[in-house]
């Protein structure tokens, strides 16, 4: 299998999703931010290189996490080399998939002259209530000098609605929060067709 298999959400979770996954030997791609945050002390587990190129894109398209917008349906070439340079079944959590997913997603299906690559894009949505997660933006952005003013509720409620609108295009699996079993969900999930 050569699925690339984002881990989505914002606030929900995704960290200590993907911290599991990585520990438990699955192919969580390296490098990954394992710093301690205080809004995460076991760190956010997001590909460094995969953020980068999010950045990149965000700049591009001048806009930012906190004042998103939905990306366009385009081939990218630094995304299709970064998934150039990781064949067979990748997991990559960066939260920023949540909006740039329609980039990756065009870079993965075809090369630069339009030949299909044969890879597909799969996702484990991890889901967290859009109040739950405008309230942990708030308690963990909401001081920040350029979050003072953001409306955190359309910002969550906008992101939820992208990753419902990738579920259109990207076989998901919606896994709660408080899922007890969210682990060996993911893990199924992933695995299948292995």
């Amino acid at each position: 299998m050569n699925d690339l298999i984002f881990i989505l959400g914002r606030r929900s979770g995704t960290s200590s999703l993907a911290k599991e996954l990585f520990d438990l030997k699955l192919p969580v791609v390296e490098p990954l931010d394992k710093r301690e945050y205080p809004s995460n002390l076991d760190g956010h587990y997001e590909n460094l290189e995969v953020r980068h190129i999010n950045n990149k894109l965000w700049r591009h398209f001048r806009s930012n996490p906190n004042s998103p917008i939905l990306f366009p349906f385009l081939w990218y070439r630094q995304a299709h080399e970064w998934l150039a340079k990781h064949p067979g079944l990748t997991i990559v959590k960066e939260p920023n998939l949540c909006l740039t997913w329609p980039i990756w997603l065009a870079s993965i299906e075809k090369e630069q002259g339009g030949a299909p690559t044969g890879r597909k894009i799969r996702a484990v949505w991890s889901y967290r209530s859009e109040t739950d997660v405008a309230a942990s933006h708030e308690k963990w952005y909401g001081d920040m000098e350029d979050c003072r003013v953001v409306d955190w509720l359309r910002v969550a409620k906008f992101y939820a609605h992208s990753i419902s609108f990738a579920m259109e295009f990207i076989d998901t699996r919606v896994i709660d929060l408080d899922d007890p079993d969210r682990i060996s969900k993911a893990t199924e999930f992933i695995m299948q067709g292995e």
